[in-house]
């Protein structure tokens, strides 16, 4: 072979090579199209539509299919005006020329999709000759995410650029525009002495915050105008001196202190401290932020929680209104305190008692009716009442009748020393308004405000549900004592039992069925109390169900029964079953009265009656014999003086004496037998 044919056939042979690796190279760069995670459209620009597009820009443009999108026009896809305001057609325009030119073009086009949102658009745009004719290869990337960055990036850039430009100005700033920057902060600021403590600057909001001018301010340190001891215990100048120590090593502490304002109110902040840059400077700065807000949040929520606790845990009604003046007097002053509480009659009128009074100046009023002062104001109209400076200006006083300029339904006669300001607000539950609580300050007129209002509105909800509550519980514990009481000293014995067994006995019932011990009894049913069988002869057992279950049906039985005691004495009681609602179901009341006596009375009746009718019996044949027996002696002495009447002069003498022998003789029966009734008349009349 020679060199030529050797070289065209090493030359064939890599044409073979090199028609395979292409053959392999398309099928490589059509799945890449396909499954590449960019977006990729090939669009010929001459006739200005979509050739092919790969399922990433289907997505993007979230097309319904593929040949959707290629049947649209890039008019289509995009808005009427880009971002920079230019017609999407006059700027598809310019894109295509830049192609042209450059072979290679990126620029930021917004889209609309096919579902009519507009997305943000990085393209980056290349020329690709196939076929003779040229395409363009177009990769679009969703740039949301980074133009949402931008703009955040945008506002960081001129926030910093802002403050940048304020420091800077600062830093190049006079001593006075220093100041101004200090007067309009948004917090307090005040500038120490890290050596004397001493205020060195401070702005108008630490004036009208710590409520002392200026100048004051300037000859005082942080713990002149802050309480002895701060919530924690700690001594606040110690602690103040503290603080300052650590903001002169850089070590900025932050923390939360608590300042007195002139009028005794207790003001929460938190403390920023700095330490201001300069050779030798012992400056701190200290930013303040009034935490009153949040503050009062938190000591709203721990009083709800101190008046329902408190409701739950105290005794007596006495103990509840000592513990609520102590939570009222956690959130504002409340030297002066009282509570009113109005007890409506049946006949519709009603009294307003003190039951709860302390004051400084004054006793605790008597009761009286609702009349036109501020606590009948208050109880009346169910509004809170705040009688300040403001309202004391219209105050008018004429023979101590006070009047108010436009409240004409307030009039009272002042007695004693007038308030300088008054609080109060009402105590209601469910739109029922019963009592008021209120507060009072000789001294101070600015004590109290809208803020201390609000407050004292929002506690006093919780006061009354408390007061309510435990006013019924009370109520029920008086009534529960009294009835106990009743139960406990009644002489006639008292069980509650249900269908099956006995539930509680009173000590009457144990000395009448001769029990020692309240447990003995308790657990036990009728039938164990009793013998097998009643004196009419019907069973214990049988008996009592039939007694119980009457009473169950119909609320009451009544019956005589005999019981049995541990010695087994049989004991005859009377007993009424009454029954009566407890703790959600029916039980029986069973009252039993001893009638062992009244058994023995009736015996002893029955008795006496029976002998009564065995004397009637012999009264009436003692009258019959009595009656005989006088007939014979009267008839004797009738036939003996008819003969002496008749034959006196014809009888001899001894027959003379036998006939009057006979009527002496007779007439002395008739005496006997007279006799013996009159003992029996003394016997009859208990002689």
């Amino acid at each position: 072979m020679s060199n030529a044919e050797e070289s065209g056939g090493k030359c064939h042979q890599s044409s073979r090579a090199s028609d395979g690796f292409l053959v392999d190279a398309d099928s490589m760069f059509q799945r890449l199209f396909e499954r590449s995670a960019d977006a990729i459209l090939l669009f010929e620009p001459e006739t200005g539509v979509f050739l092919d597009c790969n399922p990433a820009a289907v997505e993007m443009i979230r097309a319904r299919s593929k040949e959707a999108l290629l049947r649209a026009a890039p008019a289509d896809l995009a808005p009427p005006f880009q971002a920079d305001g230019k017609p999407s057609s006059e700027r598809s325009l310019e894109v295509t020329a830049m192609v042209r030119q450059h072979g290679s073009y990126r620029f930021e086009w917004l889209a609309r999709r096919f579902d009519g949102t507009e997305v943000p658009l990085e393209i980056i745009a290349t020329a690709l000759p196939v076929n003779g004719q040229v395409l363009h290869v177009v990769v679009p990337r969703d740039i949301s995410e980074r133009k949402r960055a931008e703009a955040e990036i945008q506002t960081l850039n001129q926030t910093l650029e802002q403050r940048v430009a304020e420091a800077t100005n600062e830093l190049r700033a006079s001593e006075a525009q220093f100041r101004t920057l200090v007067e309009n902060a948004p917090e307090a600021i005040v500038v120490v002495d890290g050596m004397t403590s001493r205020f060195q600057t401070v702005n108008e909001n630490a004036v009208r915050l710590f409520g002392r001018s200026r100048e004051e301010l300037l000859r005082l340190t942080p713990a002149d105008i802050s309480p002895p001891f701060q919530p924690d215990g700690r001594p606040s100048d110690e602690a103040a001196r503290e603080k300052i120590c650590a903001a002169l090593k850089d070590e900025n502490p932050i923390f939360e202190w608590q300042h007195r304002h002139p009028n005794g109110k207790l003001i929460s902040t938190e403390v920023r401290l700095l330490r201001l840059p300069g050779d030798g400077c012992c400056l701190v700065r200290a930013s303040i932020l009034d935490n009153t807000e949040r503050r009062r949040r938190e000591q709203l929520q721990q009083a709800t929680y101190q008046i329902s606790e408190a409701a739950h845990d105290v005794q007596d009604l006495p103990s509840l209104y000592e513990r609520i003046h102590g939570i009222v007097g956690a959130l504002m002053t409340a030297k002066n305190f009282y509570i009113a509480l109005y007890d409506e009659a049946d006949d519709g009128t009603g009294l307003i008692n003190f039951p709860y009074f302390v004051d400084e100046v004054e006793a605790a009023p008597k009761s009286f009716p609702i009349g036109r002062g501020l606590t009948s104001y208050v109880l009346r109209t169910g509004k809170p009442l705040l009688v300040g400076p403001a309202m004391n200006a219209r105050k008018r006083v004429v023979d101590n009748c006070v009047t108010f300029e436009g409240f004409p339904e307030i009039s009272y006669l002042e007695s004693g020393a007038p308030a300088a300001i008054w609080l109060g607000v009402p105590l209601s539950v469910r739109g029922r308004n019963f009592g008021i609580i209120a507060v009072q300050n000789y001294h101070d007129g600015q004590a109290y405000g809208e803020e201390e209002k609000q407050l004292l509105m929002f506690v006093a909800g919780q006061i009354a549900v408390a007061i309510e509550r435990k006013r019924a519980d009370q109520a029920l514990r008086e009534s529960e004592e009294k009835f106990r009481a009743l139960f406990e000293a009644s002489s006639q014995g008292v069980i509650l039992h249900d269908e099956e067994r006995y539930l509680e006995a009173n000590p009457a019932t144990l000395r009448i069925l001769g029990f020692n011990s309240i447990e003995e009894l308790l657990g036990k049913h009728p039938r164990d109390t009793s013998p097998p069988f009643q004196p009419g002869g019907e069973r214990s057992d049988v008996l009592s169900e039939k007694y119980i279950s009457q009473c169950m049906r119909e609320g009451s039985a009544r019956f005589d029964w005999v019981a049995r005691n541990p010695k087994g004495q049989e004991i005859p009681v009377e007993v009424i079953l009454t029954r009566i609602q407890m703790g959600g179901r029916q039980i029986i009341q069973a009252v039993i009265n001893d009638i062992t006596e009244r058994k023995r009375a009736e015996g002893e009746m029955w008795r006496a009656l029976e002998r009564e009718k065995e004397l009637s019996h012999l009264k009436s044949d003692f009258v019959s014999v009595v009656s005989h027996e006088f007939r014979t002696p009267l008839g004797i002495i009738h036939s003996s003086a008819e003969i002496l009447g008749d034959y006196l002069d014809q009888l001899d003498p001894a027959e003379r004496k036998e006939h009057l022998q006979s009527i002496t003789k007779n007439a002395r029966r008739m005496a006997e037998l007279m006799e013996g009734v009159l003992v029996l008349g003394r016997l009859d009349a208990g002689k």
